[in-house]
């Protein structure tokens, strides 16, 4: 975690804030984020992902891919940097965590802080794989004293899963009966 940390700080457009400032507006996993939180309309998102082919083909074709902007909100701006300075300072945390001498205090700490990290990190990117991959290292790692945790980890697998589902797609379909 603290490797991943580091890798993150060492890029400028991650530190500014700018690669969560495109994912959120290019990344149709990440359209139904960007207009609940960030209030973007899901069709400037469609367009928006139109115009990544564009930047990334134009230039075969000669067309001016320099001009492209997106739309977004200034809200979208704002989740982006809180997305960015969140996943660093808990990313943070749990590797100073669990590289520190064991104790129990941490340990129920850094137990905690990695639940926290994985439900709220795969609600918004689902990347189920290595989610369970850090759940069941989690688990894991639990020694007798942090059993409590442990039902925890295997609900967090089964959350990282219900994550991927359409729950928007479906929602919508509900309220439109």
């Amino acid at each position: 975690m603290l490797l991943a940390a580091a890798w993150k700080l060492a890029m400028a457009d991650y530190r500014d804030g700018s690669f969560f400032e495109f994912t959120l507006l290019a990344d149709e996993r990440f359209a139904y984020l960007s207009q609940l939180v960030g209030g973007a309309s899901l069709e400037s998102l469609a367009d928006n992902r139109m115009l990544v082919d564009l930047v990334r083909e134009g230039h075969l074709r000669g067309a001016d891919v320099g001009s492209v902007v997106f739309s977004g909100s200034p809200a979208v701006v704002l989740v982006a940097k809180a997305m960015t300075w969140w996943t660093v300072a808990i990313e943070c945390a749990i590797g100073v965590l669990f590289l520190a001498p064991d104790q129990p205090l941490r340990a129920r700490w850094r137990n905690r802080l990695l639940l926290l990290f994985a439900v709220s990190t795969y609600v918004v990117a689902p990347i189920r794989g290595f989610g369970w991959i850090l759940m069941l290292l989690g688990l894991a790692q639990c020694g007798e004293r942090e059993r409590v945790f442990r039902p925890f980890y295997l609900a967090a697998i089964v959350l990282i899963q219900a994550y991927t589902l359409p729950l928007a797609e479906i929602v919508r379909h509900v309220v439109q009966r």
